[in-house]
């Protein structure tokens, strides 16, 4: 089974592909973020690439819900965090 099948946690998915962006789609809400747990949708380095992915998969996947982040704890450069 490939990282793209199989349901892991947030945290899982953060030491798989560190230092990256990634869209998942939930299969488990949690009270933190950590122990959410999804199907890995798309993962790179452009935010912008990866958010068109994540549109085209809702587009075929109607209902399906998507969460895109970036995998280090730290703001990345060039990201603005609006609260």
């Amino acid at each position: 089974m490939t990282a793209k099948h199989k349901v892991m946690s947030v945290a899982e998915i953060e030491r798989l592909f560190p230092d990256e962006w990634v869209v998942i789609e939930i299969t488990r809400h949690a009270k933190r973020h950590e122990s959410n747990r999804g199907r890995l949708v798309a993962h790179g380095s452009d935010p912008d690439a990866l958010a068109e992915q994540d549109v085209e998969f809702r587009a075929t996947h109607r209902g399906a819900v998507t969460y895109m982040f970036h995998t280090t704890r730290t703001v990345p450069d060039g990201v603005v965090v609006v609260l």
